[in-house]
């Protein structure tokens, strides 16, 4: 793999994505110079989650040191799965 950023290979997270209606998918971050890795295994964070399939996003708050958001892009490792263990299109 090849190295990136702080000189440490990149290394893909898995983030499952909880919503307020219950349901969940899981995502897989991509290559990119921002990474999840500083949230690993933290739970119960509040995210905003955007976009389909292989072009999405998941934005962390910062924290209380810095304002804003910190955008992690993401793609699903598969559909988005209602309570009743039913799969939706919807992300």
């Amino acid at each position: 793999m090849e190295e990136q950023g702080r000189g440490t290979p990149f290394e893909p997270s898995v983030i499952t994505v909880e919503f307020e209606d219950g349901s969940v998918i899981e995502v897989r971050t991509v290559e990119s110079t921002y990474r999840a890795g500083h949230k690993e295994g933290l739970r119960l964070l509040s995210a905003w989650v955007g976009g389909t399939d292989s072009s999405m996003v998941v934005l962390f708050e910062h924290g209380p040191l810095r304002q804003g958001w910190y955008p992690v892009p993401v793609m699903a490792l598969g559909a988005r799965v209602s309570p009743e263990g039913t799969s939706s299109s919807e992300t």
